[in-house]
């Protein structure tokens, strides 16, 4: 395939990773701007200093973040007709906005929210009130229970084990001081990164953006993980809840240990083995699908953090133990067979397509563009990377694909007497 040439222009606005992807002909303009801040990230080191900090608190400071001493900056947002967001992951918290009209007002907006914070212990505690209803929520929802336990099954001491949100326990010992600790740790122009797609101009961008941002050193905080064995937990775990059909999670444990352009080329590859395995046109769904052991809720997902990996199916089905062990199955017989390089290839140009489509969306555009920056690549080399994709680099990455490390997850209905 050959290469994808991508209009864009890159500045560095007093620290600042700036991207400005042009798209005149659009009638939306969309920003990102976002911080290599998320749930894993609460043990570190900063300014010769090490912290310990409550799960949660990266989830928490996202949603202090618009408060400010006039009020919720949200009603700013909407002033100008803007549509905001944010969210936090387990390793990016990113804050967001679309708008056909008044776009750097809007930008305008968003630098405040991100630079400007505000916290006291009045609202602070208020916050704790609210975010707590949500993690009590997030504990009756089956979907969440059922991906965290296998996640539980999959890593002994990794914290992409724990909830984004955290727990009520947690997020009661967070206070205004840590939260400003985590900002000043985190949201410091050297770790972060602003994404601007749209018919926008690059100069009043930056022209903005260098009115509100911090002026701080390059100094980034440094992340510290304990040992994490490369054997899982368990081999599986049911619980059970109100649920009309059972719930499954299936995952693999991986091992893989690179960064940069050769975890971007393992992603690809891991996500083009688990289409050619059990996609829509494979014969293990189309098998269980035929039989009534899965649904179109079916899906597949990868999970890659600093120091953690996973290779995951979820769905729903009458019986789970079957499908596992058919997935087992289907996976033990790849390993000792070749690639069909006509599917091979179809699936390779399917994906292709699909992120050629994303440049149609402003929003697809900035966060590719974000995510592919803290890969520590370019958004046109993951282009090159996934052209250039060969057979032999498939059979290279099944190897992470251990049954040993398989483990499930099944949530059952409850049982009624």
């Amino acid at each position: 395939m050959s290469k994808v040439n991508i209009d864009r222009c890159c500045l560095d606005v007093d620290g600042l990773k700036v991207i400005v992807i042009p798209k005149p002909e659009f009638q939306t303009s969309y920003a990102f701007y976002a911080t290599r801040y998320g749930s894993i990230n609460n043990s570190f080191t900063f300014n010769k200093k090490h912290y310990d900090l409550p799960e949660g608190i990266a989830h928490f400071l996202e949603h202090k973040m618009f408060e400010k001493k006039y009020g919720d900056i949200f009603n700013k947002y909407s002033e100008y007709g803007a549509d905001a967001n944010a969210f936090t992951s387990f390793d990016i918290t990113g804050y967001l906005f679309s708008a056909s009209n008044n776009f750097y007002e809007s930008l305008d907006v968003l630098c405040e929210l991100v630079n400007e914070p505000y916290f006291t212990p009045e609202t602070v505690a208020k916050e704790q009130g609210i975010i707590g209803q949500e993690i009590k929520m997030g504990l009756d929802n089956p979907n969440n229970r059922c991906f965290y336990s296998l996640l539980e099954n999959m890593f002994y001491n990794h914290p992409v084990k724990i909830d984004i949100a955290g727990s009520v326990e947690s997020i009661s010992k967070i206070t205004s001081e840590l939260l400003y600790a985590c900002h000043d740790a985190f949201y410091r122009p050297s770790n972060m990164v602003l994404c601007v797609a749209g018919n926008v101009d690059k100069d009043r961008v930056a022209e903005i953006v260098s009115k509100r941002i911090r002026k701080t050193s390059e100094e980034k905080p440094v992340s510290i993980f304990k040992p994490e064995p490369s054997e899982t937990v368990s081999s599986g775990s049911e619980m059970f809840a109100e649920v009309s059909s059972p719930l499954f999670c299936i995952g693999i444990k991986d091992s893989f240990d690179k960064t940069g352009l050769e975890l971007v080329k393992h992603k690809y590859a891991v996500e083009l083995i688990l289409n050619y395995l059990c996609g829509k046109s494979s014969n293990f769904y189309n098998r269980l699908y035929r039989k009534g052991y899965l649904n179109d809720k079916f899906s597949t997902e990868t999970l890659y953090v600093e120091n953690a990996g996973a290779i995951i199916l979820s769905g729903e089905s009458k019986d789970p133990d079957i499908v596992f062990s058919v997935f087992k199955e289907e996976l033990s017989n790849r390993l000792k067979n070749n690639i069909d390089i006509k599917m091979f290839n179809r699936l390779k140009n399917k994906m292709y397509g699909e992120q050629l489509a994303a440049l149609d969306s402003t929003e697809d555009i900035a966060i590719a563009f974000a995510t592919a920056f803290f890969e520590g690549v370019s958004f046109a080399e993951t282009f090159n990377i996934l052209g250039n994709l060969t057979i032999s680099d498939i059979e290279d990455t099944l190897k992470y694909f251990d049954v040993s490390k398989l483990t499930k997850s099944v949530v059952k209905p409850l049982q009624r007497r």
